[in-house]
């Protein structure tokens, strides 16, 4: 089976159509080079303010990129920061869901309620966080048909892809010979490519820590998550290190392992397809052996399977309709780890920035070919115990889904390439909010994630190398600049590049979320708008212009300031009010629990960790107020959570046990105090057996 085959049909056909056409340049006022989901938005957006818009589909002419293309179960982080064309697709994905005829093969009360970070279909918000891919596309059509937006298919011409007038784009030209002027152009691509062909500077790979004073960036070592969970021996012979290594091992230096940590170095995170997969056996396309498929590629599951491993060999994320999103999960799954970059036969180093496209399209079908065979692998092989491949057989791909392409997603998960390098860089520090950013057009809130990017032998056993998963805690959402997404102006004056922007490769693996991604599509297709009308390089378009726009457009540029709610049974405090000492993490697992989230210090102990409700002004007016407190109740809980209570008479101090809930529907009596501007509810974790769990404080009135 060739896995692209619609791909390489719809080149050729492409070309053959473009040979009558060629001479002709097409025009707009903004050209949006690339079709995922941020490109999407920035073509609806340049569109509805009234430009006219050309998006290029360049691979495919199927728009939305990974959101269409199997990437279902939204990494999001929270949902506070969707706005714009962000929520409104998020908002029609839950209007098509509440349609009966919507549901084919599963009923919609057997569908999950949870989803991750959100509620599969939240009802208060009235937003979706699970769907189809082709669902996905269905509405990314709609939203582009609606605005008036011309999409044409093809890619870009990458030894000639850029006529520039100064620092000016004039046109872009296609790699069939078509070329399209334009005022502003916006590269949506994942791989920067229009940024690239423009001159414009970007770096690849992973910094080192010190370069921008980071302290997840660069070589991880081997002790963080998706590592390889069993014992593997490496050699083509088992316990000869002589014999050679099996393949799979990205890095046969002997010393790899030893390198310094933080130490940066060439290497990607590692891609995979984002494989929509399904059980119904009406739906169901079985998982046949791929052709040329060779047992050798795949020894290192087998030796898996051997060593004891039985299960987490890819997700399973519920999608509705009896589908999944099934991303990498392990050691050893969808991540085709170290395959995305290397050195050629004549060891000239490569990456799949560098490729051209015809490059790529072979590689991408590698990445098809070991997922697929990773699959039939666990499902058939006569070395994979029998329990482990009936468990696991049910899996096939869909009827249903990229019906043109054997069931097979029509985009590879291209987590990173090139990244634009701009006077400003987005780092860890910004995603933390350690420093300011003034200029904010969108914001980010997900864990800073890199996939492994390798795999080596330490102590004799396989081992993999560069996963990140640093949650942002309390400290997100963060802002993101506008001067990340524009080059430096002496490099190009007409080009944003709200995908491959300024940034860190740390602070990219929190940036690089699809809902991210459609909110800064926006703001650059914003920007683009408006530097046509005020006939301006897009360096100088003024932040309060661009801000005022994007406000009106319902864009999220920061978290709004907390205040004490006002309800019917008093003054209510949630966990944002709180000021945090320590490390704590956020929760939205366990319900019930108050407004959208909780913290909790994940079970470990300190007298310095601590949450400070400060009483506000409108309770100081000497009324008592009973204090009552809530927490969502499990039995990891501490039974000992030592609070003090500091009110105007002084201090009273309580012990609660959160195992159990609270007595008075979820909530638990501390007392009734007055209080003054000192006032403060203080929740400690000293010597707690447990997790401790902060969620809200209400001061009920009398």
């Amino acid at each position: 089976m060739n896995y692209l085959k619609t791909l390489f049909n719809l080149t050729a056909s492409i070309f053959i159509t473009s040979k009558i056409v060629a001479s002709a340049s097409m025009t707009a006022e903004i050209v949006v080079y690339g079709d995922g989901s941020g490109g999407v938005t920035a073509a609806v957006q340049g569109a509805r303010m009234g430009k006219s818009v050309i998006l290029v589909s360049n691979y495919h002419g199927h728009i939305g990129g990974l959101t269409s293309s199997g990437l279902g179960w939204t990494d999001i982080g929270n949902r506070a920061i969707l706005g714009g064309l962000s929520r409104e697709f998020y908002g029609r994905v839950y209007r098509h869901y509440q349609n009966d005829s919507a549901w084919v093969h599963q009923k919609s009360d057997q569908y999950p309620k949870k989803g991750q970070g959100a509620p599969t279909f939240d009802p208060l918000t009235k937003l979706a966080s699970a769907f189809e891919p082709k669902v996905a596309e269905l509405i990314f059509k709609d939203m582009a048909m609606e605005a008036g937006v011309k999409i044409i298919q093809g890619r870009i011409d990458q030894l000639n892809g850029v006529s520039l007038n100064g620092t000016s784009i004039s046109h872009l030209r296609l790699d069939d010979g078509r070329a399209i002027d334009g005022k502003m152009f916006i590269d949506a691509s994942y791989e920067g490519d229009l940024m690239a062909a423009a001159g414009v500077s970007f770096r690849t790979g992973r910094e080192s820590n010190k370069e921008f004073n980071e302290t997840h960036n660069g070589y991880t070592g081997t002790n963080h998550g998706n590592q390889v969970e069993v014992k593997i021996d490496p050699y083509l012979t088992q316990g000869d290190s002589t014999s050679g290594l099996i393949r799979g091992i990205t890095n046969p230096a002997p010393n790899a392992s030893k390198t310094v940590i933080g130490a940066g170095d060439h290497r990607f995170q590692a891609y995979c397809y984002r494989l929509c997969l399904t059980d119904a056996p009406e739906n169901r396309i079985l998982i046949t052996k791929p052709d040329a498929y060779d047992e050798a590629d795949f020894e290192i599951v087998l030796r898996a399977v051997e060593a004891g491993k039985k299960n987490r060999f890819f997700k399973t994320s519920p999608m509705p309709n009896r589908k999944t999103d099934s991303n990498n999960v392990s050691g050893i799954s969808m991540d085709y780890v170290g395959k995305n970059y290397g050195t050629d036969e004549n060891g000239k180093p490569w990456n799949w920035a560098t490729l051209k496209h015809k490059q790529r399209d072979v590689l991408a079908n590698d990445h098809i070919y070991w997922q697929l065979g990773l699959i039939w692998t666990i499902q058939n092989h006569p070395r994979v115990p029998k329990a482990i491949r009936k468990a696991w057989s049910r899996w096939g791909l869909c009827k249903d889904e990229f019906t043109d392409n054997d069931g097979i997603p029509y985009n590879l998960y291209v987590r990173e390439a090139r990244r634009m390098s701009s006077p400003f860089v987005m780092t860890e520090a910004h995603c933390r909010n350690e420093l300011p950013i003034d200029d904010s057009i969108a914001m980010g809130a997900y864990t800073m994630d890199s996939h492994n990017v390798q795999r080596l032998v330490q102590n004799g056993f396989v081992r993999n190398e560069g996963d990140i998963q640093k949650p942002l805690r309390n400290k997100g959402p963060y802002r993101i600049s506008y001067r990340a997404i524009v080059p430096s102006s002496d490099e190009c004056t007409n080009l944003l590049v709200p995908w491959s922007l300024s940034s860190t490769h740390i602070a990219f693996g929190s940036i690089r979320m699809e809902p991210v991604y459609m909110c800064l599509g926006q703001a650059a297709a914003t920007a683009a708008s408006l530097a046509i009308d005020l006939e301006s390089p897009v360096q100088d378009v003024p932040y309060s212009t661009l801000r005022e726009r994007l406000l009106a457009d319902d864009a999220r540029l920061e978290m709004p300031e907390p205040k004490p709610a006002v309800v019917a049974d008093g003054i209510l405090l949630d966990d944002d009010l709180a000021e945090f000492s320590g490390t704590w993490g956020a929760g939205h697992s366990i319900r019930p629990f108050i407004g959208a989230r909780y913290r909790h210090n994940a079970g470990k102990a300190s007298p310095k960790t601590k949450a400070t409700f400060s009483i506000p002004k409108v309770a100081w007016d000497g009324v008592a107020r009973e204090v009552r407190i809530h927490w969502p109740a499990q039995e990891n809980r501490a039974t000992n959570v030592p609070i003090t209570i500091t009110h105007s008479e002084g201090e009273t101090k309580y012990t609660l046990n959160q195992r159990v809930p609270g007595k008075l529907g979820g909530w638990n009596s501390l007392g009734t105090f007055t209080f003054d501007k000192q006032s403060a509810v203080v929740i400690g974790t000293k010597g707690t057996d447990g997790h401790v769990l902060i969620d809200a404080i209400l001061l009920k009135k009398p």
